[in-house]
């Protein structure tokens, strides 16, 4: 069902003064100015609205969907880094540290704003490490600012039963949590509106003329001017660049496809182990997603709809190797995709146990002016969008100067939101009956300490 909540009206004379109450559906009313025009309604799209909003900055955000974040933004574990994971399991060590302060930062950032999309907060969150050298881990999250606590083999068996405990050399309580980003976007999106942005669905940059964007929508071309456009589309960003302007610009970004199972909830608390090659569960009510280390894969077209059965197979060995008992009777894989930049020959490889070097796909947030007036962004991971809006704000606060103060409420209608993969599953009787063993075993664990 559709988010119904008001948007106010801007009213500015320099570039707004046009600007009247408008619904997500295109149409309604025709506004042509704008300070901001950002290009894809995802996490960072919505981040970077909610932020320039609040600045003062006359914003439109377009989207070339029917809804906002119907991509990665939705399709991962759901899964708000805390710094942990990145900060052990990225192999370069500078690398390592980066990631995981812009994790950090965005961490921090999220729970400051949207405490409410936390999925569960009785639920706590283990790291484990087999093979890693543990004194580095813990020196990088403590380099970094990390927050963890090292436990003991007994209490984590006391907690998490269903986990395997077996060839694990170091147990830690972590900060890291689940959240429904659904929660998250829809309050993004209400605070943006409240400030003054506007939302453009089935709307899609075609070309354009200096400032001045030429939009595709059901109703026709429409015409918007900025003084700064924004490329937040994701896996988009490439083909935008090489195809709206005159002279064709390469961000050199590539695409790499990795894998997701959706399984009726296999423990109680949430475990991820940094180690190549091992899973990661982040619990969702009745639903577990299980994430695998290092699965990822190039790929020249961003396709969710296909996965790729060798690497399906070798995320179940995984699962099994981590937990006790495992049933895929209830089991749903998925692909997912992340975008990154090459940042040239040799930089951050993973090397199999064979010798073979494989590049990685870059965990950080990438950005950039290829041309004057046009920015682009990627965020990384999800945990990383507000940090990299943040830098982005101040390359466009160092050309473009707000033309309204904050505007008040009005207004219709906001756009609706995608739907979680986890959101469509029924309420089946294997995932309650799922959830209910997971409780048994703790229950029977705690008792038994």
């Amino acid at each position: 069902m559709a988010q119904r909540v008001s948007v106010p009206v801007a009213s500015d004379s320099a570039g707004c003064s046009s600007c009247q109450p408008r619904i997500w559906r295109p149409g309604a009313q025709r506004v042509s100015r704008y300070d901001i025009v950002i290009s894809g309604a995802g996490v960072a799209g919505l981040w970077l609205a909610r932020k320039l909003a609040k600045l003062g900055y006359c914003v439109l955000v377009l989207e070339k969907g029917r809804v906002v974040a119907a991509y990665a933004s939705t399709r991962n574990e759901g899964w708000l880094h805390c710094g942990t994971y990145h900060g052990g399991a990225i192999p370069v060590r500078d690398i390592a540290l980066r990631v995981a302060r812009q994790t950090l930062d965005g961490y921090r950032q999220t729970l400051a704003f949207a405490p409410e999309a936390i999925e569960e907060k009785t639920t706590q969150t283990f790291a484990l490490v087999r093979s890693l050298d543990i004194a580095e881990v813990e020196s990088r999250w403590s380099e970094v600012g990390v927050p963890f606590e090292r436990i003991t083999k007994h209490e984590f068996a006391g907690l998490v039963p269903e986990v395997r405990t077996k060839d694990v050399s170091a147990f830690f309580r972590v900060n890291d949590v689940s959240i429904n980003n659904r929660v998250l976007y829809r309050k993004l999106i209400k605070d943006a509106a409240r400030n003054g942005a506007r939302f453009l669905g089935n709307a899609g940059i075609q070309s354009f003329d200096g400032m001045r964007a030429n939009v595709e929508t059901p109703s026709g071309i429409e015409s918007f001017e900025a003084k700064m456009f924004v490329c937040a589309a994701g896996f988009g960003i490439r083909e935008f660049f090489l195809t709206r302007f005159d002279k064709p610009v390469d961000l050199a970004l590539r695409l790499w496809k990795s894998h997701l199972i959706d399984l009726p909830r296999v423990a109680r608390h949430g475990v991820f182990c940094l180690d190549s090659g091992e899973a990661t569960l982040m619990h969702h009510k009745q639903w577990t997603i299980a994430g695998f280390n290092s699965d990822s894969t190039a790929v020249t077209e961003p396709s969710f709809d296909t996965v790729m059965p060798g690497n399906v197979e070798a995320d179940k060995v995984a699962l099994e190797r981590m937990l006790r008992h495992v049933d895929f009777t209830g089991a749903r894989p998925r692909a997912c995709i992340k975008v990154d930049q090459d940042p040239g020959a040799g930089i951050d490889v993973f090397v199999a146990a064979d010798g073979t070097s494989y590049p990685r796909p870059q965990l950080g947030i990438t950005y950039g002016q290829p041309l004057p007036g046009h920015l682009w962004m990627l965020p990384g991971k999800m945990s990383e969008a507000p940090y990299v809006a943040d830098r982005v704000i101040s390359l466009i606060q160092a050309q473009v100067t707000p033309t309204r103060a904050v505007a008040g409420w009005a207004g219709k209608a906001l756009p609706r939101i995608a739907k979680r993969p986890i959101d469509g599953y029924p309420a089946t009787d294997t995932a309650s009956a799922g959830a209910d063993r997971s409780a048994r075993r703790t229950a029977a664990g705690e008792r038994g300490k």
